[in-house]
Order: C-alpha cells, then structure tokens, then sequence
C-alpha cells in the first residue's frame, strides 16, 4: 500500500498500462543506415589536416616539454634549479623550497 498523500491524475501508479493505440510505426520504422554526417566531417578535416602537414611540415611547431629529461634519468637527478619552473607562492612553500635548494 502506498503512504502518504493520494497520488494526482498525471502521476503513474505503478499499474501496467496497454499501448495499444499509442504506437504510431512499427518498431524498426526509424532506423537509418547511413552514417552520420558529422563523422564524415571529421574524417575530412583530419585528412586536409594531414595534407597540410606533408606539404609544409615546417609550419606546425611540436610542443616541447618544459623539463628536458633524457631516458633512465629521474626528476631528482636534473637540475631543475636552472630551468625556473617551479615559483613557491606561500611564505611556507618559499621556506621548504629554499632549505631544498641549499642542501
């Protein structure tokens, strides 16, 4: 039995309910079986990307990474005091980063 207030007329009740005259096609009416449009621009605007590439490859700029570190190094194990990248914000994290600093 439900508690509470009695349930208003738009509300489900939980009872099954007949479609029988509700269904306007047959299911599968719908279906369509070419591919999307948006797929087919995305494949054109990756292959005009890749052309440009070949024909001028010195125009598009790799990313380099901010820290250079060779393969079998570590982070510990470059000079990153050199390189600036870290700037400590706080009074605390100026204090710790300095004691690292000059260890």
């Amino acid at each position: 039995q439900r508690e509470g207030a009695a349930p208003s007329q738009n509300e489900p009740t939980g009872e099954p309910e007949s479609l029988r005259g509700r269904v306007y096609q047959k299911m599968g009416d719908m279906v369509q079986y070419d591919k999307p449009k948006e797929l087919e621009e995305l494949k054109e605007k990756k292959r005009k990307k890749a052309e440009e590439r070949k024909r001028g490859g010195d125009s598009i700029v790799q990313k380099k990474a901010k820290m250079d570190i060779q393969k079998g190094e570590t982070v510990l194990s470059t000079d990153v005091t050199e390189m600036q990248i870290y700037r400590p914000r706080t009074q605390t994290t100026k204090a710790v980063y300095e004691n690292l600093l000059y260890r």
